[in-house]
Parts: C-alpha cells; sequence; structure tokens
C-alpha cells in the first residue's frame, strides 16, 4: 500500500539501518519514488553506525525492499564528506529528468 502524503524520498548516504520493517512503514505515506543512494567506500559512516548500533546500514549498501530504487553512488562518493562536497554531481546521477 503507497500512500499520498509525500511525493518522492531520496536518502543519500542515509544512517538508517536496514530494517525491512521499518522502511515498510515509511512507504504508507510515499506516493511516488523512493531512493537510496549508497556509498560501499564510506568507511566513517561504516565505522561510527557499527561501533554504535551493531547493524548494518543503507548508506553502505543496497537494501533488498520492493519498491526502493537502489543507487550505487560508489564511483561518485569516495569518503564521507563525498555526500556534501559532490552532492550536484550526485543528485545529477540519481534525479529523473
Amino acid at each position: 500500500v503507497r500512500g499520498d502524503i509525500v511525493e518522492n524520498v531520496y536518502f543519500f548516504g542515509a544512517t538508517m539501518p536496514i530494517s525491512p520493517e521499518e522502511w515498510k512503514e515509511a512507504m504508507v505515506v510515499i506516493a511516488g519514488e523512493f531512493v537510496n543512494a549508497y556509498s560501499k567506500n564510506d568507511w566513517f559512516l561504516g565505522f561510527v553506525f557499527r561501533t554504535r548500533t551493531f547493524k548494518s546500514v543503507a548508506g553502505l549498501s543496497a537494501v533488498n525492499i520492493p519498491d526502493v530504487r537502489n543507487v550505487d553512488c560508489s564511483a561518485l562518493v569516495e569518503n564521507h564528506l563525498d555526500w556534501r562536497n559532490k552532492l550536484q554531481t550526485i543528485m545529477d546521477t540519481v534525479l529523473p529528468r
């Protein structure tokens, strides 16, 4: 079931755990696209998040959840600061035209 409160959601290097239940709850309000942009190279995100929660984090890998579009930004994001420093390039890659 999809909602109609929020048009689209784009996560860039998200600090959300990969929990299908939580993602499905969020999708109830989303009418349009739900995107998880991640980078396997963001070691800082992995270190900080995993030392606090011991779970996998969406910003480091694809999520296997129906209706979520995963975009691997590893070629663009070499470190955590690249999410901010290269945001326009990342958005040009991820956002629909």
